[in-house]
């Protein structure tokens, strides 16, 4: 039998249950879980300049949302609150056109290497999200161009109160937004 045969259902075990992730705070947002995520992502980078290229944010399907929309703009946001440099989300869109690449392809760490290069970045930020019954689970991660590898993740899981419940699904019901 595979690893990956005995791996993948384990995995899926851990996401469904909850896994390994952060629970934020039961009153807390979904606007106060992702901050609180990026705060701490942020530190892998502090005091370390260049550019960061923020990726949209899909669901475990692959899908874009307004969710996504919602994430990567918020990521942004913050990045740019704490004196971050980003790329133009245009010109990292002309590259990914040009190279004839979907953003799902960024996932890939040596063809994330090989854009964050053409568009001037020192890091990615990419993830995804999964909804689930009881949380909206966030995977957020910072790779390196430099060097390819991952060098901070944050995951967490937003518990599912109604008001977070209600957010999420109209955001989720919402079309991604191209930037």
């Amino acid at each position: 039998m595979k690893k990956s045969q005995i791996l993948r259902p384990l995995l899926m075990l851990f996401i469904l249950c909850g896994g390994p992730l952060g629970l934020a705070d039961e009153n807390e947002g979904l606007d106060e879980s992702l901050n609180r995520a990026l705060a701490t992502l942020s530190q892998a980078v502090i005091g370390k300049p260049g550019k960061i290229a923020v990726l949209d944010f899909p669901s475990l399907e692959g899908k874009l949302t307004g969710l996504s929309t919602f994430i990567t703009n918020r990521s942004i946001n913050v990045w740019i609150n704490q004196g971050r440099e980003i790329v133009d989300r245009a010109a990292l869109n002309h590259i990914l056109t040009e190279q004839k690449l979907q953003q799902s392809a960024l996932m890939d760490a040596a063809t994330a290497v090989k854009v964050g290069k053409l568009a001037g970045a020192k890091y990615f930020l990419v993830g995804n999200y999964a909804r689930l019954p009881r949380n909206l689970n966030l995977t957020l991660r910072i790779l390196s161009v430099e060097t390819g590898q991952f060098v901070s993740v944050q995951e967490l899981a937003v518990p599912m109160s109604s008001e977070n419940m209600a957010t999420t699904t109209a955001l989720i019901q919402m079309k991604g937004m191209a930037f």
